[in-house]
C-alpha cells in the first residue's frame, strides 16, 4: 500500500506536466504569433474531420454485429422497414449524444474533466432508463424519471418493433408514461427534438471557441 502511494506521488508531477505542457506551449506560440490562429484552427478541424471519418465506419459495423448476434441468440429480426427505423433511431440518438459530448469537450478545461463528467453521468442515465427494466416494473418516482430520459424514447420503440414485427405503426403506443401514453411517432419526435436541441445548444459555444 505504501509503495503504491509513493509511486502515485512520483507520477503526479509527471501527469501534470504531460497534461499542461502542450497546452502551455501551444498558447505561448499563439501569443507570440509563431502560429497563425487561422492555421491552428484549420489544423484542429482537419484532425477532427479525419477522426470523424475514421470513426464513422464503427457505429454501423457495431450496430450490425449487435443485430446479428441478437438474431442468433433468438431475438429474431424485425421487418425491413422496422430494421431501417431501428438504425435511424440509433443514429439519431448517437448524433444527439455526440453533440453534447462535443459541447462538453469545448466547455470544460481539459480531457480529465470531460472523462469525469462522462463517468458520473453514464451509469445514472443508463439505470434511469428502460434499458434494463420495463417501465411497469419501476416504482412511481422512477417511472417519472425514466419517462424524462431521452434513452427511453430510443429503447421503447426498438423494443416494440422487435416484439411486434410487421405489426407496428406510428400510432402504436410504445410506452405508458405516468403523464401520457407515448406513441411511436411521439417517441421519434422527442428523439429528433433532443438531437436538434443538442446541436443548437453547442452552436454558440463552437462559434466562440473557433472565432
Amino acid at each position: 500500500m505504501l509503495s503504491r502511494i509513493h509511486v502515485a506521488k512520483r507520477e503526479m508531477p509527471c501527469r501534470f506536466v504531460m497534461d499542461q505542457l502542450p497546452r502551455f506551449i501551444f498558447g505561448k506560440l499563439l501569443e507570440l504569433g509563431a502560429i497563425a490562429r487561422q492555421v491552428s484552427i484549420i489544423g484542429v478541424l482537419r484532425q477532427g474531420a479525419e477522426g470523424c471519418i475514421s470513426r464513422a465506419q464503427r457505429p454501423p459495423f457495431t450496430l450490425g454485429c449487435i443485430i446479428g448476434l441478437s438474431a442468433l441468440l433468438g431475438a429474431g429480426l424485425p421487418d425491413p422497414l422496422g430494421l431501417g427505423l431501428v438504425v435511424l433511431i440509433v443514429l439519431t440518438l448517437v448524433l444527439g449524444v455526440t453533440a453534447l459530448s462535443l459541447g462538453l469537450s469545448f466547455a470544460l478545461p481539459g480531457h480529465i474533466e470531460l472523462i469525469a463528467v462522462i463517468f458520473v453521468t453514464n451509469l445514472p442515465l443508463l439505470f434511469s432508463s428502460t434499458a434494463l427494466v420495463p417501465l411497469s416494473f419501476m416504482p412511481p418516482w422512477l417511472q417519472t424519471v425514466a419517462s424524462l430520459n431521452p434513452l427511453s424514447y430510443a429503447i421503447e420503440p426498438i423494443r416494440y418493433i422487435y416484439l411486434h414485427p410487421g405489426d407496428w405503426g406510428f400510432g402504436s403506443v410504445v410506452m405508458q408514461a405516468p403523464f401520457a401514453a407515448v406513441t411511436m411517432g411521439a417517441a421519434l419526435a422527442v428523439l429528433v427534438g433532443f438531437c436538434g436541441l443538442s446541436l443548437a445548444l453547442i452552436q454558440p459555444l463552437l462559434r466562440r471557441r473557433i472565432a
